[in-house]
């Protein structure tokens, strides 16, 4: 579904449309926001929380009439929660532990951010070709943190299988990642 198709659903106002639209969005969106919340120190229920208000906020924005895209809605989305998880810890620790555990971070240019856009996508493209399991361990190992012998009960097949796979798939997924992001 294209960023214009979702705006388009949203905008519409047919709640089938608009709640499908959300759906993609939010599916192809979590892993990431995911990935960074959990990198930061945040919990599933932090994860949850986060992305339901980046939704909302995203939603409101898309209703607003003179609303336009000047990025991919994943990336607008994972922006919105990357500022609400930041928000969120400002709220809850002093100052001076969130210097600690959060150092600032420079503004970001346009040109960082369609470029991130871009190896976010190559990213999950060369994800989605990897095959059913390849991907399965992948995402449960690094964006789930799903121990392997976890990994390996849930596709019953040997932790010493799943460790050989996890790192050949990784292996394929880098070489073929990083040819791709030569080419940028």
């Amino acid at each position: 579904m294209s960023d214009e198709q979702i705006i388009s659903a949203i905008q519409t106002g047919d709640k089938d449309k608009e709640s499908e639209a959300l759906k993609f969005l939010i599916d192809s969106a979590l892993p990431v926001i995911s990935f960074y919340i959990k990198g930061k120190g945040g919990t599933d229920e932090d994860i949850e929380e986060i992305s339901q208000e980046g939704i909302i906020a995203l939603w409101q924005s898309i209703q607003k009439e003179d609303f336009q895209a000047t990025a991919r809605l994943a990336t607008f989305l994972f922006s919105i929660c990357k500022n609400l998880w930041l928000k969120k810890h400002r709220q809850a620790v002093s100052e001076k532990s969130l210097l600690k555990s959060f150092p600032r971070e420079e503004p970001v240019s346009m040109e960082e951010l369609i470029l991130r856009e871009k190896k976010y996508e190559i990213m999950r493209q060369v994800l989605e070709g990897l095959g059913l399991e390849c991907r399965q361990i992948i995402i449960s190992y690094y964006y789930k943190r799903k121990p392997l012998a976890e990994i390996a009960d849930d596709l019953t097949i040997s932790p010493g299988y799943i460790r050989n796979k996890k790192y050949r798939c990784l292996k394929e997924l880098r070489k073929q990642v990083l040819s791709r992001w030569r080419d940028l």
